[in-house]
């Protein structure tokens, strides 16, 4: 039955006719066969095949590997941050947590990456006790995470907690996870992705009015951000800071940039006077009112410092 529809198909594969779906029944009629009796009595003999010489063997179909589906947060990140010694680690310190339960389980409490994404298996971080309540009680970088998740790029992230600086270490499928949800909220919640990229780092400011708004520029008048108010423009930088992980508050200076001054290039020298110094021009006056003519050695100029031997510098005979 097989060398039989194994001929069928290369037949059909000759004839100008188009026999594409009988073809694909036998060869999936042949390939049944196959795994149902020859690959399990281990048979010897060599299987027949469809493809006739120099002909390409089809491709072999590649199915997505299934997506697998989470009940609840607890399920999903006990899963990706358990290690290899069976401890479930805080996603900061990277230690196991603290204790266990009387059912032999680790104690810990979901922590949101934050209110702004809607809570799913994905939206919730593992933190130790003390992590946990420094990221919920003195967390002054929620925009920078939710920036930096949106990236989907690092799987460490730099936070600034009760004023350290702390690494959060998230896995590269906690991150593919929550991804969609992080983009998705960026745009409200970051009102600093408009700022260019080059001022991105700078702390040097200058904040005054102009018609009628508080501008906060660089030197350079780069236009950081423009309100109606100086407090306003003030608490924006202090955001900005913060969205930053800046130790130290910017510098302001409340008032216009100042112009910057042009540089005045000072003209090549000559080979010659850099030699033997500069040759000082000599203001001629006309022939015409002195009654004396250029001087037919040095041409006028007087020589190198003045010193032609035939006018004695003055550039006249």
């Amino acid at each position: 039955m097989a060398e039989t529809l194994a001929a069928l198909a290369r037949n059909a594969k000759r004839k100008n006719a188009n026999m594409k779906l009988a073809i694909k029944d036998w060869e999936h009629d042949l390939a049944w066969l196959k795994d149902e009796y020859y690959l399990k009595h281990k048979y010897t003999w060599v299987w027949p095949t469809s493809v006739n010489q120099g002909e390409k063997p089809p491709a072999k179909e590649i199915k997505p590997e299934p997506v697998k589906v989470y009940d609840s947060s607890r399920e999903f990140l006990t899963e990706q941050y358990t290690n290899k010694a069976g401890e479930l680690c805080c996603q900061m310190c990277q230690s196991a947590l603290p204790f266990k339960l009387a059912n032999g389980e680790f104690y810990w409490e979901e922590v949101p990456i934050s209110t702004q994404i809607e809570s799913s298996p994905f939206s919730d971080l593992v933190l130790c006790p003390n992590h946990r309540a420094m990221y919920v009680h003195a967390n002054e970088s929620e925009t920078h995470l939710i920036e930096q998740v949106a990236k989907g790029k690092s799987t460490e992230i730099t936070l600034k907690l009760a004023g350290k600086s702390e690494i959060l270490f998230i896995t590269h499928e906690h991150l593919k996870r929550v991804l969609p949800a992080a983009i998705n909220v960026q745009t409200d919640v970051s009102p600093y992705s408009s700022v260019s990229k080059g001022l991105i780092n700078i702390r040097n400011l200058y904040l005054y009015e102009s018609n009628g708004y508080w501008h906060l520029t660089s030197r350079n008048r780069a236009s950081l951000v423009s309100t109606t108010s100086k407090s306003e423009a003030i608490e924006w930088l202090k955001g900005f800071d913060s969205y930053r992980n800046f130790s130290q508050p910017s510098n302001i200076k409340e008032q216009v940039p100042p112009v910057k001054k042009a540089k005045v290039k000072s003209p090549l020298k000559s080979p010659a006077a850099m030699r033997f110094g500069a040759t000082k021009k000599v203001t001629q006056t006309s022939s015409y009112k002195t009654g004396y003519a250029l001087c037919t050695v040095c041409g006028g100029d007087g020589g190198v410092n003045g010193g032609c031997w035939k006018c004695g510098g003055s550039g006249w005979m």
